[in-house]
């Protein structure tokens, strides 16, 4: 009778860890951050050679962190932002990151520079000469992880895509 009574209560515990495991996992959010890629205001077209600044914007949910593009190692992985290879855009300048907040964070036991709510970072673009004319794909690529006050997500890459107006050089007229 005792045997029965431990095995039920380990039966038990185990469906209570579970359960708890259960609760808790459906806290956590599928995507703590949202990620877009924003045209400026005018100018909002460019040419072919020329270069446009686009805004990548992310809004980041209550209670989470998205980490800054520089950070010592040993804790969260750094945001890096870069352009995938085989469009008509190539990165042309450094990324804009706006001053991210300084705060000690438990998970790693350190002082780690973060970013919460919303946070634009500026993306300087260069269109290939050769890129034709026309609504162009931009895309660019960000690697992050997100952490709360008690743990960190795995990190994550996301690829964002805005259709970029690239239109034909203003001609000048012959000159005399």
């Amino acid at each position: 009778m005792e045997k029965e009574m431990k095995r039920q209560l380990a039966s038990l515990t185990a469906v209570g860890v579970l359960l708890c495991f259960a609760s808790s996992s459906a806290q956590i959010p599928d995507e703590p951050i949202k990620w877009s890629l924003a045209l400026p205001s005018p100018p909002n077209t460019t040419t072919p050679g020329g270069t446009i600044t686009l805004s990548l914007n992310a809004t980041v949910d209550e209670g989470w962190h998205l980490y800054a593009v520089s950070l010592a190692p040993g804790g969260p992985i750094p945001t890096a932002i870069s352009v995938p290879t085989g469009q008509a855009f190539s990165l042309s300048g450094e990324i804009s990151e706006p001053t991210p907040t300084s705060a000690f964070d438990a998970n790693f036991n350190t002082v780690l520079d973060y970013h919460e709510g919303k946070v634009t970072f500026g993306i300087p673009l260069k269109v290939s000469a050769t890129s034709g004319v026309g609504a162009l794909p931009a895309r660019v690529a960000v690697s992050f992880q997100t952490c709360n006050d008690r743990f960190c997500l795995p990190p994550k890459q996301v690829i964002t895509t805005v259709q970029v107006q690239v239109v034909p050089p203003k001609s000048h007229g012959p000159l005399t």
